[in-house]
């Protein structure tokens, strides 16, 4: 216990008490769910703690952290999600099109004029972002402060173009794609072409979309957000070391796991009690804080209601309306929230179905239960496929699945060893770090403010032009000498020939004569 006491005071002494600055604004629980436990431990350690957020911890003994609450943009992204989209690009156009619309809303608020126009003359000794709402990355050129970017998702190739990580597209297929494992030709050429148009989409219309944001509501800052995003410092982002590839990283670039994840706590007294008393053993549906249950298709629904109802299983279904459906099967027990990762220790949950966040597969992961993936957009889609190929879940389609395939993937991850054996190992791979996944992330944000920013650790790929990172002068050279080459060859041999011929020609002309 003293040992403990005195390393807490000495980490705590190595760094001195900071003003740091927060800018969380995505509209999701799942994604602030990574950012909360960051922003509390920092104020926890000490430093004074400014944070911009739609979800804030209202916690009024953190005396040390001022939070600005922009929680009303909540609704408006949930009146805009739309989960009927037919491919990826409409899935990132919308996405796109959302924060545009909100960060309009944000960005007039009186909180936010005040902040971008320094009213309080404040200074700050790091800014903390949220990677990919980028308009906010242009603050860095108003307080003049080492920058750190967090990302709760999978990097994009976008992203690991910005701190300079290059991931080749047969290993490492985008988040975006439907797949994580381009095991045929047909899957290459998508994960490859699909860098390719996102990159030229993203640089030539989506940054247009930032930049204006930028333009019309920072009036001190000329830079554009591709040249404010190769400025941070470090890139803090979430990770699974037991469901990622095997790939390169950067010295710029720290994947952490489970940052949100806490110790197993009691759950509340009502629902302990009707866990205990119930006597099968149950399945745990949730799709999460941003697909709304009642917002999919009524089909799809009733044949979920059918399997399930008939199953001899207790269904815990989160669910976003007071209302439940009509047709709602009678063993299942329905809220608006749930305490997850509670329910997910209790020993009679023996299944999750989820939409596939990283968040959830995490908790999951940590409480060992295997899954049933019903991926919905964004890198859901590509978290079940590598969540499948660890045999730690199975996945349906929403939109062509049937009733017989739901049942029978149900029975089989409840009912197959297999499942739990390797949830066993997974679990023992992702715990099997030096420190846990908050405690790297703070390690590193203190460790920015320690050096007053970490240009050291920024790759030199960032300072190549483009025909040197992609090699093309060498390209150039190569094809150059070889035609130069191949031309050498060629005039040779034909003025070779060509002097073979006149011989040859004037050899006969002199037999002839004699």
């Amino acid at each position: 216990m003293f040992v403990r006491i005195f390393l807490i005071r000495f980490v705590l002494s190595s760094v001195h008490c900071a003003k740091i600055l927060g800018v969380f604004m995505a509209s999701s629980y799942s994604h602030q769910n990574m950012f909360r436990p960051i922003w509390q431990e920092l104020a926890l350690r000490g430093h004074q703690v400014t944070i911009y957020t739609t979800f804030p911890l209202k916690n009024e003994s953190l005396t040390n952290l001022t939070e600005y609450d922009f929680g009303f943009c909540i609704r408006l992204k949930e009146e805009r999600m739309n989960f009927d989209l037919p491919n990826r690009f409409s899935d990132i156009f919308e996405a796109i099109d959302i924060m545009k619309d909100i960060g309009e809303v944000q960005l007039q608020h009186p909180f936010m004029i005040d902040l971008i126009h320094n009213v309080r003359n404040e200074s700050y000794d790091l800014m903390l972002v949220e990677h990919h709402w980028q308009t906010y990355f242009a603050l860095k050129d108003v307080y003049k402060t080492p920058m750190v970017g967090i990302i709760s998702f999978p990097l994009t190739i976008t992203t690991m173009d910005g701190i300079g990580l290059e991931r080749h597209p047969y290993i490492e297929p985008d988040m975006l794609l439907r797949f994580s494992e381009p095991n045929s030709f047909i899957r290459r050429l998508a994960s490859w072409s699909f860098n390719w148009a996102f990159r030229f989409f993203y640089n030539f219309y989506f940054r247009t979309i930032f930049d204006d944001q930028i333009r019309r509501h920072f009036g001190n800052t000329s830079r554009t957000s591709y040249e404010l995003s190769r400025e941070f410092s470090l890139l803090i982002g979430q990770s699974n070391n037991a469901l990622d590839n095997s790939v390169a990283s950067a010295r710029n670039f720290i994947p952490v796991s489970s940052v949100h994840v806490r110790p197993k706590k009691a759950l509340p007294q009502d629902l302990a009690s009707f866990l205990n008393k119930t006597k099968n053993d149950v399945i745990y549906f949730s799709l999460g804080t941003n697909v709304k249950m009642s917002k999919i298709a009524p089909e799809a629904r009733k044949k979920i209601f059918n399997v399930l109802g008939s199953l001899p299983y207790t269904i815990l279904w989160k669910y976003d309306k007071d209302i439940v459906p009509e047709d709602t099967p009678k063993n299942f027990y329905t809220r608006l929230w749930y305490p997850q990762q509670d329910v997910l220790a209790h020993p009679k949950v023996k299944l999750f179905i989820t939409q596939g966040g990283l968040q959830s597969i995490d908790e999951a992961l940590d409480r060992k239960v295997p899954m049933l993936i019903i991926p919905i957009f964004g890198d859901q889609p590509n978290n079940a496929d590598r969540c499948v190929s660890k045999k730690i879940a199975e996945k349906i389609d929403i939109q062509t699945f049937t009733k017989e395939e739901l049942r029978s993937k149900i029975l089989q991850l409840i009912d197959g060893p297999i499942y739990r054996e390797h949830i066993e190992k997974q679990f023992a791979i992702a715990n099997d770090q030096p420190m846990s996944g908050l405690d790297t992330a703070i390690f590193w944000i203190e460790y920015v403010i320690r050096h007053k920013g970490a240009p050291h650790l920024r790759s030199p790929l960032l300072d190549l032009p483009f025909y040197q990172y992609y090699l093309l002068d060498i390209y150039s050279f190569l094809g150059v000498a070889i035609a130069v080459i191949l031309a050498v060859i060629y005039f040779t041999m034909k003025f070779t020939l060509l002097t073979v011929c006149k011989l040859l020609n004037k050899s006969s002309a002199k037999q002839k004569l004699s």
